[in-house]
């Protein structure tokens, strides 16, 4: 397995597969302690290695059990074979998961290169394997601090992958303009400028409440807003010092709620290149611009994306989430096969009866449980690239359900 970028939301999915693959299977009979994980991290020896698998198989060789001392001999040994095509451990690492299981009935050997560094060592002999450092990975996000403020309300919010999240507003009332002259006039001013400075210090503090218990997991802090409203909450210095040194830039945003949020990040964008959401809306831009420019090369919809796909004509497919349903091929008497999605195979059989009226008799073709799977699975074949939308991220989510039907294709040519 190659490097992947761990914030693609189609790369998730895929760790998310082989840790599900992984932790369904058990030793050949469900409880003798034969299949191996060693979690080797980066910067390692090989020779280490090397030495710790010839030592394990000396020790099994003193195992009691003539089946179990045989299964993990053999898994050993595939280990030792195979580990010398290393001339280094992986810049992130290596996972390596083998053994007899009783789901295939033969000998599994699993070689993953983690999609960031591991730091945990780990050699160990069970009826399971173990996937623990895969599922910390998946809780793995880049993540922002959005605080957007103006001189009566501020919004603080949070990028995490490719959501966004308002986490609190905050109101506070400062005078408007008044009429007033002279002394008067003087200490209105005061008064507007104290009330304003407080906001401040108030949106601060309940800054410093929200990120302060998130402060390892913060990649950096983005301060928006209106005119001087941005650069004078930094100047007030109520930000807690921690969280002073997480601010990557001030930007300008001129709404609160969420579509101040999402004007913040998409002003910032240049700040946060690394995250899932700045490439989503790289690769939509990119997708407009083919609209504009080549619409020929932009296949819309079910029927032409999956057949542009299994041609490997597609450079890249966008897929709504919401549309991960089970996969059916139908065919109706001798007319062309169409693809349909439905909720469940069951539901196949009546919705063909129903297309397939006066059409002649249906043929139904379960081609997969998932649709997305089914996509991942045959864009590995061709070198597509697969980006799934979530309801999450709310603006590509809406454009490409409004806009597309909810998949379409950017061809290569």
């Amino acid at each position: 397995m190659s490097t992947w970028d761990i914030e693609d939301k189609a790369v998730r999915r895929k760790i998310l597969r082989i840790v599900n693959d992984l932790k369904s299977k058990t030793s050949y009979d469900g409880h003798s302690t034969t299949l191996v994980t060693i979690w080797i991290p980066p910067k390692t020896p090989v020779s280490e290695i090397s030495a710790l698998i010839n030592q394990e198989l000396a020790t099994a060789a003193r195992i009691k059990s003539r089946t179990t001392r045989k299964h993990v001999q053999a898994a050993l040994r595939s280990i030792a074979s195979k580990f010398k095509a290393w001339p280094q451990i992986p810049e992130n690492g290596l996972l390596i998961f083998c053994g007899w299981t009783q789901q295939s009935n033969d000998l599994e050997y699993w070689e993953i290169i983690p999609p960031i560094p591991i730091q945990k060592k780990l050699y160990m002999c069970d009826s399971i394997f173990h996937v623990e450092v895969l599922e910390e990975i998946l809780k793995t996000h880049h993540t922002y601090g959005i605080i957007i403020v103006e001189r009566d309300e501020s919004t603080i919010g949070l990028l995490q992958g490719s959501t966004i999240r308002v986490l609190k507003r905050i109101e506070t009332y400062v005078h408007g303009k008044h009429g007033k002259g002279g002394q008067s006039q003087r200490r209105f001013e005061r008064q507007i400028e104290s009330a304003y400075e407080y906001h401040l210090k108030k949106t601060a503090e309940e800054a410093n409440k929200i990120f302060l218990h998130m402060l390892d997991k913060l990649n950096g802090i983005i301060v928006a807003g209106p005119a001087f409203a941005k650069e004078d909450f930094v100047d007030v210095d109520s930000l807690d010092y921690r969280l002073r040194k997480k601010i990557i830039g001030l930007v300008s945003a001129q709404y609160q709620g969420y579509e101040g949020l999402r004007e913040a990040v998409n002003n910032a964008i240049n700040l946060i290149k690394e995250t899932e959401y700045a490439k989503q809306k790289e690769a939509f831009d990119e997708l407009m611009e083919a609209m504009n420019i080549s619409p020929e090369k932009v296949v819309v919809g079910l029927q032409e994306t999956m057949r542009a796909l299994e041609e490997g004509r597609l450079d890249k497919v966008f897929i709504a989430e919401d549309l991960d349903k089970v996969l059916a091929k139908i065919q109706c008497g001798n007319k062309t096969e169409r693809y349909i999605l439905v909720d469940s195979s069951k539901d196949a059989e009546q919705i063909a009866k129903d297309i397939c009226k006066d059409l002649g008799d249906p043929k139904v073709d379960i081609v997969d449980e998932s649709l997305i799977n089914f996509v991942l699975d045959k864009a590995s074949n061709v070198s597509t690239h697969v980006i799934i939308i979530s309801k999450d991220n709310k603006e590509h989510f809406d454009q490409l359900k409004s806009g597309f039907g909810g998949i379409v294709g950017l061809a290569r040519y």
